[in-house]
């Protein structure tokens, strides 16, 4: 039985998650966008998906990712897209040049709205990421889970991390990137900071996906935050035990 990691955070920066999120692509407060395939992703590719044999792979709360394209690109048969923005979605619609089919999909009580790439490369959902389920989508062999669970309310990490394993095939894989805070700059046991991004370390990531899953450390990278912290991005792979 997975533990719970106990988190709060006064003061959240939002009650209105998809407001929140509208406001920042519509300020242009999106610094976490790249105009290239993320390099860790890039890099540690062969280990999320070794041999090329996942048949369809999971990026949530992916926004406009470009991330999306490249996997396609590497011949991934079906990449798959959740987010709560639909315009956005809409604009990785448009970017790719291609035909694109709107349908809305409504299972378990859940509402989404679904994009799909007219070659059935590329579905995007648009709605809850937690109300998301195997009904909707079914399972992944692959999830590249990028900066999703640091900017997610700390109260709904335990669920998000409980619902991308119910979505992973045994023995699926998923490389996640987490931050972390330089120790000068916060302390992980007493102050978290009110708004996104979110630290996580080891400890955290174990206690979130352990004990159905395994987790490995691949990499870390240094880079300044956009506030002026110094944080270290963290890659890791955890993957879905065969129980």
């Amino acid at each position: 039985m997975t533990q719970e990691l106990n988190r709060t955070a006064p003061g959240l920066f939002h009650t209105d998650v998809v407001k929140y999120w509208q406001q920042r692509y519509d300020g242009g407060d999106t610094y976490w966008l790249r105009k290239e395939a993320t390099a860790m992703l890039v890099k540690h590719y062969n280990k999320l998906n070794p041999e090329g044999k996942a048949q369809n792979m999971l990026l949530p709360l992916c926004g406009k990712s470009v991330d999306l394209d490249w996997l396609s690109s590497q011949g991934v048969p079906l990449v798959v897209g959740v987010d709560c923005l639909l315009a956005v979605l809409r604009e990785v619609s448009v970017r790719s040049g291609q035909s694109w089919i709107q349908t809305q999909v409504s299972e378990s009580g859940s509402d989404f709205q679904l994009l799909e790439r007219s070659d059935g490369k590329m579905k995007l959902y648009s709605g809850d990421m937690l109300r998301f389920s195997t009904e909707i989508a079914g399972t992944f062999d692959a999830m590249w889970e990028r900066g999703s669970l640091i900017i997610l309310p700390p109260t709904d990490i335990n669920k998000y991390a409980e619902l991308l394993k119910s979505l992973l095939n045994p023995g699926g894989r998923i490389l996640l990137e987490s931050i972390e805070f330089d120790k000068d700059a916060i302390d992980p046991a007493t102050d978290y900071m009110p708004f996104p991004p979110f630290p996580y370390f080891p400890k955290d990531i174990r206690l979130l996906f352990e004990p159905e899953c395994t987790v490995e450390y691949l990499d870390k990278s240094a880079c300044k935050w956009k506030y002026g912290k110094e944080t270290h991005l963290v890659i890791y792979l955890i993957t879905k035990k065969n129980m």
